[in-house]
């Protein structure tokens, strides 16, 4: 409230109280700019739907993971999701503290770097990501470009190590954006921890009919894969 210009005013809010631990109560307090709320609910109305939750994508991805693996997760769980404009980072200390956050970066960046050192257009450079000849070509390019997302990487993982004294031994990367070639490489050396694509179609039962193409598809779909689990939750 003390750094958020105009206070809580200009906001919409809202907060949860956790169970207490130890004599210590956790409060989960989540703010969104009121006008922008305002223009996604009126969207959503005027398409004939209603609108009852807002998520954000960190967390609907680290529900899709929870949701698959119930039983068994790394802890602390790392998780981040490349997308179109930005990247979102997820890393959570089973039933302790959590570190998300969004960084300005994603595919459509990498696309425009990819065009500049082709010298070619922004549609023709997706094209060329996207063909698997071109994959050495490509690692070189992304992994030379890759400084701003690690940077943003790296002071949260060190930020979480000063409030848990925990570290992450896996990353699982997924989104759209994680398809491109020489971007798992260029994580795990840069953070020296296994790094991890994860596909949550893969998770899908066989029986469950997906096409072949969208299923290879799938960390595309990892928010969205995230946001209807909470209905089956």
């Amino acid at each position: 409230m003390q750094v958020t210009s105009g206070g809580t005013r200009n906001f919409e809010y809202d907060y949860t109280i956790f169970p207490e631990k130890k004599n210590k109560k956790t409060i989960l307090f989540i703010g969104y700019p009121r006008d922008r709320c305002a223009f996604y609910v009126k969207a959503l109305q005027r398409a004939g739907l209603k609108p009852l939750v807002m998520d954000h994508d960190s967390l609907a991805v680290l529900n899709a993971y929870r949701f698959f693996h119930r039983e068994k997760k790394p802890d602390p769980l790392f998780m981040l999701n490349i997308g179109s404009r930005h990247s979102n980072f997820a890393l959570q200390e089973q039933g302790g503290f959590a570190l998300i956050r969004d960084i300005p970066y994603g595919e459509k960046h990498i696309i425009r770097v990819i065009a500049a050192k082709k010298s070619i257009s922004e549609e023709a450079a997706e094209i060329y990501s996207r063909r698997k000849d071109n994959a050495g070509d490509l690692k070189s390019i992304i992994s030379d470009d890759l400084t701003e997302l690690l940077d943003e990487i790296k002071a949260g993982t060190e930020y979480f190590r000063a409030k848990t004294e925990r570290y992450p031994e896996t990353l699982f990367l997924t989104g759209g954006g994680s398809l491109l070639p020489g971007i798992p490489e260029a994580l795990s050396h840069s953070l020296g921890i296994e790094v991890m694509l994860w596909n949550p179609f893969e998770e899908v039962s066989k029986k469950i009919s997906i096409p072949q193409e969208t299923r290879q598809a799938g960390p595309a779909f990892a928010v969205a894969m995230g946001l209807m689990l909470r209905k089956i939750q």
